[in-house]
């Protein structure tokens, strides 16, 4: 079993940067529950993809210092979106 997910944002301007990350964090944690044993993110602007995985549930992941910095330099820009998983091995 696995859990996908994913949050598109277009005109970043409307929405506050905590309620973003509010949002992703509820549905990663929903997500979790279709698996624990690995998960991942992969974030997109522009022409940039950046992944971030482990071998961690995913609420664990979005805790992470790697993770808050990709976010961070991922929604600043005006659109970005972001895909999720939650695999159970």
């Amino acid at each position: 079993m696995c859990g996908i997910f994913g949050l598109f944002i277009n005109d970043n301007k409307k929405y506050n940067q905590n309620d973003i990350k509010k949002s992703l964090n509820k549905i990663a944690c929903l997500s979790e529950e279709r698996g624990k044993d690995s998960s991942g993110f992969a974030f997109f602007k522009e022409n940039t993809v950046n992944i971030i995985k482990g071998d961690i549930p995913i609420s664990s992941l979005i805790r992470t210092n790697k993770f808050d910095q990709i976010f961070s330099d991922f929604v600043n820009s005006n659109c970005f979106s972001v895909i999720g998983h939650s695999r159970l091995v």
